[in-house]
C-alpha cells in the first residue's frame, strides 16, 4: 500500500523550471496571463532576488512594498534555519546537522 500511496504523489520541483519557462515566454510576447502566473509564483514563493531580476530583465516596476515584505520573509526564514542548524550542532547527530544544511539549501533552491 506505501508504494501506491508513493506513486499516486508528485514529487516536486526542484527547482521549478516552469517559473524560468514563464520568465522566458514573457521575454517574448508579454500577456497578462503568464505576467499573472509568474507574479504570483514569485510571489508564493517569497523569491525576492529572482523578483528583482525578473523586474530587470522585462522592464517591469519594482513593488517596493511587496519586495519589502518578500525580504523581510527571507530573512526570517534564514534565521529559523540558522537556529535549527545551531541547535542541532551543538545537541544531535552529524545526520541531524546536514539535514538541517540541506534544509535550508532546499529553500534556497
Amino acid at each position: 500500500m506505501e508504494t501506491e500511496k508513493l506513486d499516486s504523489e508528485e514529487p516536486k520541483k526542484n527547482p521549478d523550471l516552469d517559473i524560468s519557462q514563464l520568465k522566458f515566454s514573457l521575454t517574448l510576447q508579454e500577456t497578462d496571463e503568464e505576467k499573472k502566473e509568474l507574479e504570483k509564483a514569485l510571489f508564493d514563493n517569497d523569491m525576492a532576488p529572482y523578483y528583482e531580476i525578473v523586474c530587470d530583465d522585462l522592464g517591469w516596476k519594482v513593488d517596493a512594498d511587496i519586495l519589502k515584505e518578500m525580504k523581510e520573509k527571507n530573512t526570517k526564514a534564514l534565521e529559523e534555519f540558522d537556529k535549527e542548524i545551531e541547535y542541532a550542532a551543538s545537541n544531535s547527530s552529524s545526520i541531524e546537522v546536514k539535514e538541517a544544511y540541506l534544509n535550508k539549501a532546499n529553500y534556497l533552491r
